[in-house]
């Protein structure tokens, strides 16, 4: 054998070994690239949009009640039963307002601005407080009222029902302007007797 046949069959088997070689190495690699995950374009949902929840309803909180002290009438210093019960046992004096001056038995008189106002029952204490200060569950409609029969259409004079929501706040503040009273409780046969009154209380609300 020459050597020149011998190079020939040399290099025919490298050749074939380089081949081999690489297809080995190209299926290893398609292989490899099969099982990786592709980051070509990723799945997409589509979802339904859904429209914006409406806007939640805005409450609007009344004002509150003015820090100005209701005017306070108080139109009766006692109930008609108690009145009939003292006239049976005689010798009774009624409850007598000493302060302050122009409460008791003046009537409000209407004004220009709107008046709201609140009817009240409360107690003459036989301790010389009052007490037990409650609006009454039924409008009273009488001669020296403010919210008369005359001026129940009127547009500046208006009634505060337990409808309103500030009535807490308008008790409150008629309660401290009734308090500021100062009395010399009813008497029956020379002792103290306690009796309810009735007032009106006048707020100014504009």
């Amino acid at each position: 054998m020459s050597e020149i046949q011998f190079i020939r069959r040399a290099w025919k088997r490298a050749l074939a070994f380089t081949l081999a070689i690489n297809v080995g190495i190209g299926l290893t690699v398609l292989i490899d690239f099969k099982r990786l995950p592709t980051n070509a374009v990723p799945d997409i949902k589509l979802t339904r949009v859904r429209p914006a929840a409406p806007a939640a309803r805005v409450t609007t909180t009344p004002p509150s009640v003015r820090r100005e002290p209701p005017s306070i009438h108080v139109l009766s210093p006692m109930l008609m039963s108690e009145v009939r019960v003292m006239e049976l046992l005689g010798g009774y004096e009624g409850a007598r307002i000493t302060a302050p001056a122009g409460v008791a038995y003046v009537p409000a008189t209407r004004k220009d601005y709107r008046q709201g106002v609140l009817q009240v029952n409360f107690l003459f204490g036989t301790d010389g407080v009052i007490h037990d200060i409650v609006p009454v569950e039924k409008r009273v409609m009488c001669g020296p009222c403010l919210e008369g029969e005359k001026m129940v259409h009127s547009e500046k004079v208006i009634r505060i029902d337990e409808r309103d929501p500030r009535l807490g706040e308008f008790v409150d503040a008629a309660a401290a302007a009734l308090k500021r009273i100062e009395f010399i409780p009813a008497r029956v046969a020379g002792h103290p007797y306690p009796t309810h009154g009735f007032a009106e209380c006048v707020f100014r609300l504009d």
